[in-house]
């Protein structure tokens, strides 16, 4: 799938921590605008493939009929105490088949096509958006929306980057893959 949001922080390790796309994608490729590729499913504006969800829910339908028997134990990771999250499933999948989505990245501040606004719902509290939660602050959700003519003057080259130039990143935003030097952009 194609996400529409670039995420600031991992949550999926057991210590949540913050991320920096834009200088992690430097680090990688030498362009701070390079778009990546990421285990973790985005539930925050994204276009997932048709045959990607279907195959999603079937192995949803299958994992909850048959319970722990298909369960998939990500290690050291805190999505295997998640209980009512779909993306919890989608990422065990993800981790079995090694699937990724494509995140956008137009840095340095990170600006995408959508964006997290905090607002009450299953995972923010109503009184967390009032007491200033120390669990969910702005500056770890909130990216700046991209206003600038995005494609293809934000991108390296001026040009989407081929799929096996992409720095690719598993669930706990470690590099799986980083481009040789003669596939840098910078």
């Amino acid at each position: 799938g194609v996400s529409l949001y670039t995420p600031r922080l991992s949550e999926t390790a057991h210590s949540r921590f913050r991320v920096d796309m834009a200088q992690d994608a430097f680090n990688l490729t030498g362009s701070r605008s390079t778009p990546f590729l990421s285990m973790v499913p985005c539930s925050w504006g994204a276009v997932f493939f048709p045959d990607t969800w279907k195959r999603f829910r079937g192995y949803l339908r299958e994992r909850l009929d048959r319970g722990s028997s298909l369960k998939v134990v990500v290690p050291r990771s805190r999505i295997n105490g998640w209980s009512a999250s779909w993306k919890r499933f989608f990422m065990e999948m993800s981790f079995r088949d090694g699937l990724y989505m494509l995140y956008p990245n137009f840095g340095p501040n990170e600006a995408s096509f959508s964006t997290n606004h905090l607002e009450p719902g299953e995972h923010i509290k109503a009184d967390e958006t009032k007491r200033k939660s120390t669990s969910h602050l702005p500056e770890d959700f909130t990216v700046p929306l991209l206003e600038e003519d995005p494609l293809p003057s934000q991108l390296p080259r001026r040009r989407l980057p081929r799929r096996l130039q992409l720095p690719k990143f598993d669930l706990h935003h470690r590099v799986v893959f980083r481009p040789a030097v003669q596939d840098r952009f910078g």
